[in-house]
């Protein structure tokens, strides 16, 4: 399911309990405990990342770069399957033809990087770069031509068959950035030339038309764009700072971002657009009361008595809120480069009860390393401005693993999946008692990431078209990443206004009603 759609409501005549079933992610922020995301990336050098070094040697002519956007954010967000298929010199043919075999119907996010070869736009810098103006509008003009009359179907296609492979994938094309100030000479090639101030913009102008009619064919197919060239801003192949290659050996990465600028350009605006599809822009359209958890103690004893806790819910919407119910959420955390803690859901306890009423016994469900007490059937009806109170008791008996925990309220209305809130998340420790051995599990040190090298473009050769190899394609590159790291401080849901891990990270949590019970289900995809 596409991360942007994952807030669904749906209604079904199903029988039984409430199933309450929660990522660990949502204990921590997902670049902290990443979520399990199978990534590909297609399209041409900017995406391989010719410029930026240390390539796969197995990659060949198409040059895939271990410093290239796509193999960073593989890396940082710690995704489960990385299908890196972005080749040097590739068209819109090219990846038709060579490099949707890395899309699956298990793809969750796709990233698409292509279009600046269909439009020439190498053969046009070589033209303005050693042409007079005229000759350089003369490429422009037809180079603009094609990117307005004949791109937006070629995108098409690759757009429509990367969602007929991939489904259930999020698709972010991504644009390219200004190569030129436009303001002042041009970066010299060995030869002493340089491109006019005038020539440098009609360049620019040409790749800010690129931009939008990829931004502009994406968006029309319910997909998304990256933009970086503010990012880029600044950095030009002609800057004090650039971040794109000027005239160098080897000739292919001319006008090439450089490592400094996939990192530093490209990596944060790809990662900004995925982030805004992750928090789920339908978020806005979010009207769950605000809801308030009382404050865990810091420390629980294992065998120990109840531990109490107050869920306080308002209305303050102007809608009525249909057989509402409430529930705990809380698992083990991750501990640093180890695995994740089985919390021995059946070792706990949770009750809970509305204002002064009578205790209800919750059912407590495991779900992927992580604890859900779920109220059975019931469900109330909160009007316009009205609260209630809540108090649940929570005991973690015998076998309970001491250690790092997470604990957070869930609330959801059974006829309106747009009235869904959570609470702040809280983290404590589950302690042994005076005298009993119980101690918490120890892992191995989380290993330091590896440092991306920050090179310097050298000025020594003549411009020459990139991408030397169009369409030479080696089968993609696929790549395991490192287990999830451990959590740490979050923010809470739309519902008190924040913007930390929220709903959309857990992925899918879906309401469904029936039979007088509910069941939350929560699918890790993006």
């Amino acid at each position: 399911m596409r991360l942007s759609r994952s807030l669904t409501f749906l209604a079904t005549a199903a029988v039984g309990g409430l199933l309450v079933s929660a990522s660990p992610a949502s204990a921590a922020t997902w670049e902290e405990n990443p979520l399990e995301i199978a990534y590909a990336a297609l399209g041409d050098s900017y995406s391989s990342g010719v410029g930026a070094g240390s390539y796969d040697p197995g990659s060949g002519a198409c040059k895939r770069s271990e410093s290239a956007y796509p193999s960073l954010w593989a890396q940082a967000n710690g995704a489960s399957d990385f299908q890196f298929a972005a080749c040097s010199g590739a068209t819109t043919e090219d990846v038709l033809k060579n490099q949707l075999a890395a899309l699956s119907e298990n793809t969750d996010l796709v990233s698409i990087g292509i279009g600046g070869n269909d439009a020439g736009a190498i053969d046009a810098v070589a033209a303005c770069f050693a042409g007079t103006h005229e000759q350089c509008e003369e490429v422009v003009k037809k180079s603009e031509e094609y990117v307005t009359d004949a791109l937006p179907k070629q995108l098409k296609k690759v757009y429509d068959e990367i969602g007929e492979r991939a489904p259930g994938a999020d698709i972010v094309a991504v644009g390219y950035p200004y190569l030129f100030t436009g303001d002042g000479p041009g970066p010299e090639s060995a030869t002493g030339q340089r491109m006019s101030p005038e020539n440098q913009r009609l360049v620019n102008a040409a790749t800010g038309l690129l931009n939008k009619v990829i931004q502009e064919t994406a968006e029309d197919e319910g997909h998304y764009f990256a933009d970086v060239q503010k990012a880029f801003d600044g950095h030009a192949s002609n800057s004090q700072e650039p971040w794109i290659h000027r005239p160098t050996l080897p000739p292919e990465q001319s006008f090439h971002p450089n490592s400094q600028g996939q990192r530093l350009g490209y990596l944060p605006s790809f990662s900004a657009v995925v982030d805004d599809i992750r928090n789920g822009e339908e978020d806005e359209d979010n009207y769950g009361p605000d809801m308030t958890l009382s404050k865990m103690p810091a420390k629980v004893e294992i065998g120990g008595d109840w531990t109490t806790l107050k869920l306080r819910v308002e209305n303050n919407s102007d809608k009525v809120l249909g057989r509402w119910a409430p529930g705990l959420v809380y698992g083990a955390q991750f501990p640093d480069g180890g695995e994740p803690i089985e919390p021995e859901c059946d070792k706990s306890e949770v009750e809970f009860r509305e204002g002064q009423g009578a205790w209800r016994k919750s059912e407590i469900n495991a779900g992927y390393f992580n604890c859900a007490a779920e109220p059975g059937g019931y469900g109330i009806t909160i009007q316009p401005g009205e609260s209630v109170d809540y108090t649940f008791r929570v005991k973690f008996n015998e076998g309970t693993p001491a250690g790092d925990w997470w604990i957070y309220g869930l609330g959801a209305s059974h006829t309106d999946g747009n009235a869904l809130s959570v609470t702040e998340d809280q983290f404590f420790k589950t302690v042994a008692r005076a005298g009993d051995p119980t101690t918490a599990p120890t892992t191995p040190p989380m290993t330091p990431p590896t440092t991306v090298p920050t090179d310097k473009p050298d000025v020594v050769a003549p411009p020459v078209s990139a991408d030397p190899t169009p369409g030479a394609t080696p089968p993609a590159t696929a790549k395991p990443t490192a287990a999830p790291a451990s959590p740490g401080k979050n923010d809470s849901l739309a519902s008190t206004g924040s913007s930390g891990w929220k709903l959309p990270l857990m992925v899918g949590l879906g309401l469904f009603a029936g039979g007088g019970a509910l069941i939350w289900a929560v699918r890790r995809k993006l």
